[in-house]
């Protein structure tokens, strides 16, 4: 292979090790961000559970107590949820895999100036990268084309649509998912005055 072709394979490759590189960054970040989330939900449902088995003690009313078993069952699937997901223990071997591609990325600069092309060994390397976690989704490399200077003019206008779309849609989730135990509480409050 000439010099120049086995040049070009090597931005080629690269390039697939930078972008797996952003994408896994933001996967990472997406994870930490879930398990952070979790906690809060999981913090605010007991203490709104909590506040509505006091209300049910002084009150007894039938509509708190059924409120309180509906709260106590999403605090449930909340933890079940959470632990089977096990974002944290993912965000870590995210990271760990992130700044491995990233020192890759940077030995692959390092060749480029050298003009050392060592392809087989750099692929070899990345391959192992690949394999030994997760890898990120479609929606995370959608995330770093979005975000990166050079993509972003390459992503058609109905992805964009579709990544704002469930952008928006996942904010307005989050928000119910806050606003439900509190409405709970506060209604509750209201029944016993």
């Amino acid at each position: 292979m000439d010099e120049e072709m086995k040049e070009k394979e090597f931005i080629n490759l690269e390039n697939r090790i930078w972008k797996t590189y952003q994408s896994r960054i933001i996967t990472a970040t997406r994870l930490l961000n879930n398990s952070k989330l979790l906690d809060f939900y999981s913090t605010i449902y007991t203490i709104c559970l909590t506040l509505l088995s006091v209300f049910t003690l002084i009150n007894g009313d039938k509509l708190i107590n059924y409120f309180s078993v509906f709260i106590s069952i999403i605090v449930m699937g909340i933890v079940f949820y959470g632990n089977t997901m096990n974002y944290k223990d993912r965000y870590i071997n995210m990271k760990d895999n992130y700044l491995k591609l990233g020192n890759l990325y940077y030995k692959c600069l390092n060749e480029r100036i050298n003009k050392n092309y060592d392809i087989e060994k750099i692929y070899e390397e990345y391959s192992n990268l690949l394999n030994t976690v997760e890898n990120h989704s479609k929606y995370d490399y959608l995330s770093y084309r979005l975000n990166d200077i050079n993509e972003k003019g390459k992503v058609p206008l109905l992805q964009k649509i579709i990544y704002w779309f469930r952008k928006t849609m996942l904010l307005i989730l989050k928000i119910i998912i806050f606003v439900i135990p509190i409405f709970f509480v506060i209604v509750s409050f209201i029944r016993m005055i």
